[in-house]
């Protein structure tokens, strides 16, 4: 499963980087950062407030995310632990985010800062993520996730 996302995460950013160097027509770049920058904000409420009728907008039917622990879960999976209530994200926010465009495919970087409980356990962390977003049908949608621990100071 983790050659599967390391091969996508390649196959989507060649793909989009191929694309760019085409020529295509697409809307002017600060356009584009702001509706990322947009969507991954949209993504942050929907996972505070546990909707998951968002996510399931958001989350391109591909999706994985590996875990700060290594755990890689699928769309389905992800939305059914805030759904059954193992993960509950009192509050959170992406800061320091960052976007790279390819074309129709964006990888955005950023920490997130969440409280919260998981599994009945109290947590307080920071984690670093990447995210790779691909436009489709005049949207964005997020296809893959990682995240990484951030010690605490």
């Amino acid at each position: 499963m983790k050659q599967s996302l390391s091969l996508l995460l390649i196959l989507v950013v060649a793909a989009g980087t191929v694309f760019a160097q085409t020529g295509g027509k697409r809307e002017p770049a600060a356009g584009a950062e702001r509706e990322l920058l947009k969507a991954n904000r949209e993504y942050d409420d929907a996972l505070v407030g546990g909707d998951t009728a968002a996510l399931g907008r958001i989350y391109g039917d591909e999706f994985t995310y590996t875990s700060t622990g290594g755990e890689v879960l699928n769309k389905a999976q992800q939305i059914e632990l805030l759904r059954s209530g193992a993960l509950k994200i009192e509050s959170g926010s992406s800061e320091g985010v960052e976007v790279r465009r390819y074309g129709d495919t964006a990888l955005v970087l950023g920490y997130f800062k969440a409280k919260g409980q998981f599994k009945g356990q109290a947590f307080d962390s920071t984690e670093r993520y990447i995210s790779v977003w691909v436009k489709r049908g005049g949207r964005w949608q997020l296809v893959a996730e990682q995240g990484t621990a951030v010690p605490r100071q």
